[in-house]
């Protein structure tokens, strides 16, 4: 009788690439808002307030973070295998 336990550590590929696509979605709309806010706010109006662009860099900061998260999953599922 075999009592070995294996652990399979990372994250299947198919969800990391799904995990990757909506990170970096997430990243690219929370970057694009992040810059037309303070465009919009900083250039237009002379002014930037601190809510005004605090959500999209929230988003950009969480689409990066998962995005990296899944990449880094997929990397330690791939070289387990």
């Amino acid at each position: 009788m075999d009592d070995t336990v294996v652990s399979k550590r990372g994250l299947d590929p198919l969800f990391g690439s799904f995990a990757f696509a909506i990170g970096s979605l997430l990243a690219l709309y929370g970057g694009t808002a992040f810059a037309a806010h303070v465009y919009q706010n900083a250039v237009e109006f002379d002014r930037l307030a601190f809510a005004d662009a605090f959500v999209p860099a929230l988003v950009f900061v969480v689409g990066v973070s998962v995005a990296f998260g899944a990449f880094v999953g997929v990397l330690l599922y791939v070289l387990e295998n």
